[in-house]
């Protein structure tokens, strides 16, 4: 499993296996508890069950922004990230003060996935920011109702991960374990740590991209 490199600091690592009775197990800090119950379905045996904490290198909210008419700091808003991909003509922008204040880590990168986090209707959208949308701005950075899921690189594509999510099984997962009321839905960060997500080997990882990429490029010409 993918255990080295750097890590937020207040963030559990656990190791999730199964065990000569068919069962399985998660160590977190030397406790191992069986977890037979919360594994969804079944993988092949050269994949691997992992906590979502576990394979990325960064999660978390982004930021709230002090807004400007000054068109030089693009803001990424729930708005940025449409069911049909990413549209940054749509920001609103940040005072340049404040936006020089912002940890580079908050910075959206290639491969980035996001994920809108709040209210009924956007809630869940999932997308895979490349810095190519930028144009000619320099850098974004997400507000605070889009969490930025950063991949464990190289171990982990954050293709992948945007495949998964996009996916039924955890479109429904993110709904379900969404937190508020009706209108007002939140789905918390440590909600989202918590994800079991299965993991196969990089270059099975690498293959499953490619493949469900060309077939979406077919779809497209067939439309």
């Amino acid at each position: 499993q993918v255990k080295a490199g750097k890590r937020m600091a207040d963030r559990r690592e656990s190791t999730i296996f199964r065990g000569g009775d068919n069962r399985y197990y998660e160590n977190v800090n030397g406790k191992t508890t069986d977890i037979t119950d919360q594994i969804p379905f079944e993988i092949p045996p050269s994949w691997e069950w992992c906590r979502l904490s576990d394979i990325t290198a960064f999660l978390h909210r982004g930021k709230s922004p002090q807004y400007t008419n000054e068109r030089q700091f693009p803001i990424f808003a729930q708005k940025c990230n449409q069911k049909d991909g990413i549209h940054m003509e749509k920001a609103l922008f940040c005072s340049p003060s404040q936006y020089l204040t912002f940890p580079i880590d908050y910075h959206l990168c290639d491969g980035d996935v996001v994920i809108n986090s709040t209210g009924t209707g956007t809630l869940g959208r999932v997308g895979i920011f490349h810095t190519r949308y930028l144009g000619d701005f320099e850098s974004t950075v997400p507000d605070s109702h889009v969490t930025i899921v950063r991949a464990y690189m190289p171990y982990v594509l954050g293709e992948f991960l945007f495949l998964c999510f996009r996916s039924s099984f955890y479109q429904k997962a993110m709904l379900d374990n969404a937190d508020g009321s009706t209108n007002q839905k939140e789905l918390y960060t440590k909600v989202l740590e918590d994800f079991l997500l299965p993991l196969p080997p990089l270059n099975e990882q690498k293959r499953i991209v490619d493949s469900i990429q060309k077939y979406i490029e077919l779809l497209d010409i067939l439309k």
